[in-house]
């Protein structure tokens, strides 16, 4: 077995973006404590520096989130994380990350989730972390009651979902990511990339297939070949069978590692194994990806960074972090000289 790994450039923040403190602090010639300062009204700032930084304040058109107010005043403190159904590995990574980028900071936080998906799971997470009284709440991973969850918190805490793509699709990591794997299927010769996606109701779901549909469409290639699945291995399953009786798809392109596993099966099932039957590559490299039969190729995000930026995000409204992400080549895509008609 062979592993290599391809580096791809993190993806450029947006050319146009609200104002943030650190735009603020950099004309002002301060630091975002300083500014922070100013907003809250702290008499601890010289009254020069206060209006200079007003000034750049009202020249920016700089507005305060209401989640990084929240975790600075009102008798709130620290941030909630609540983590809602799979993939579980990456929401655990990605919420590690904003508890160390937290106490960096100095600021408390307190963490609730659950792997259910039922309206009574979502409402007990969030109880859980109501009692804790967080000044804001960054909500990873999804239910079909994930969006319910700002019903459910008191009146004035801001939620923060890390679903939610950006504001520009070009500084998109989930959607880059997809992207990159099914340019490296179309690139070994596949032309009938199948895509078995997450449940509906994850935005990280929608934003890797649309990635999917995106480097489809670029190569001028049909886009229907897609069925739902969720994070598991179960779904994975029945969703390629489905897939390879619907549409005779050379290739898929999996959701998750999780979903990979289960359309390595499917395609075995169907005398079709990859790597020379069906190519299969899933998303996430998680410790699963290396020790699957064939090893799976699949793709790496920086789930650190990915975690550091969304502290950013309810910290002051806005973030540089960027996201890389890279391509794992294992052993579970093969070239594919031709490709099957088309329906």
């Amino acid at each position: 077995m062979t592993t290599a790994e391809r580096p791809v450039a993190a993806a450029a923040p947006a050319a146009l973006r609200r104002p943030s403190i650190a735009d603020v602090a950099a004309l002002a010639g301060v630091s975002k404590q300083t500014v922070s300062r100013v907003v809250n009204g702290s008499p601890s700032v010289r009254p020069a520096t206060r209006d200079r930084v007003a000034a750049v304040i009202r020249e920016l058109g700089y507005r305060p989130d209401p989640a990084a107010r929240a975790l600075a005043t009102g008798g709130r403190e620290g941030m909630g994380i609540l983590t809602l159904g799979r993939p579980a590995s990456e929401n655990a990574a990605i919420r590690d990350a904003i508890r160390r980028a937290a106490t960096a900071a100095g600021v408390r936080t307190v963490v609730a989730g659950s792997d259910g998906v039922g309206r009574a799971d979502v409402e007990r997470a969030v109880a859980d972390l109501a009692d804790e009284r967080p000044g804001v709440i960054v909500v990873i991973g999804s239910s079909p009651w994930s969006r319910a969850a700002a019903e459910l918190v008191a009146p004035g805490i801001p939620l923060l979902h890390a679903d939610d793509a950006p504001g520009d699709p070009a500084a998109d990591p989930q959607r880059a990511a997809a992207r990159i794997a099914t340019e490296h299927l179309l690139a070994a010769g596949h032309t009938r990339v199948g895509h078995v996606a997450g449940p509906a109701c994850s935005g990280t779901a929608r934003r890797r297939a649309a990635g999917w549909r995106d480097a489809m469409r670029a190569a001028g290639l049909p886009v229907f070949a897609v069925e739902e699945g969720s994070w598991s291995e179960r779904t994975g399953y029945d969703a390629t069978r489905r897939l390879i009786a619907r549409c005779a798809v050379t290739a898929v392109l999996a959701a998750s590692d999780a979903t990979a596993v289960g359309a390595l099966h499917a395609a075995r099932d169907a005398g079709e194994a990859a790597p020379d039957g069906i190519s299969v590559v899933g998303m996430g490299d998680s410790g699963m990806s290396a020790h699957c039969a064939p090893p799976l190729t699949t793709v790496r995000l920086d789930l650190a960074a990915l975690g550091r930026s969304l502290f950013d995000r309810a910290r002051d409204g806005t973030s540089a972090t960027q996201v890389a992400c890279a391509l794992v080549v294992r052993d579970s895509v093969r070239h594919h000289p031709s490709s099957r008609t088309a329906p």
